[in-house]
């Protein structure tokens, strides 16, 4: 029975996926990390208002090209398919954006004033030198917010895009 569901579940669409999302995962993270690096000397906590947008974009053409050629195998080539895949690909993206921009939000403006010296003291307890804000977002962004932006990218791409 669990092979079964395995065998279900674990396809080789969403293997790929898996993979390419991964992989688009790095796309956004080094250049949120880069960006985060040259932006936050000149804005400080707003910065990821410029470097998440930017990241977002490098990651969207990175994976709307993967999906489109290796995950779901979208071979037409015709101008008004990729225009319909490309539009509805960014335009569910955009929302899936929207969402990890509010996370962002929540996180990184609410949230770590009120965890800041919780986090502190964690860090200093594991003995990790690093700057605590920087670390915090870094984990929050990768961990958290990337993991559920994937999950629904996949929804959308496997239901509304790549039909």
């Amino acid at each position: 029975m669990w092979q079964a569901i395995a065998e279900k579940v674990f396809t080789r669409e969403v293997g790929f996926y898996l993979i390419f999302g991964i992989s688009t995962t790095i796309v956004n993270m080094v250049t949120f990390q880069v960006l985060e690096h040259i932006c936050r000397k000149k804005m400080g906590i707003k910065s990821y208002w410029v470097s998440n947008p930017i990241a977002f974009v490098a990651a969207l053409v990175f994976a709307f090209i993967t999906n489109k050629l290796f995950v779901f195998e979208s071979t037409s080539w015709a101008l008004s398919v990729v225009l319909r895949e490309a539009g509805s690909f960014t335009a569910m993206r955009l929302l899936s954006f929207g969402m990890e921009q509010g996370l962002m939000v929540l996180f990184f403006e609410k949230l770590w004033p009120k965890v800041s010296g919780w986090w502190i003291r964690l860090l200093e307890k594991m003995r990790i030198k690093s700057e605590p804000e920087r670390l915090y977002r870094f984990i929050t962004k990768l961990c958290f917010i990337q993991f559920l932006v994937v999950v629904l990218n996949y929804i959308f791409s496997k239901f509304f895009i790549f039909r």
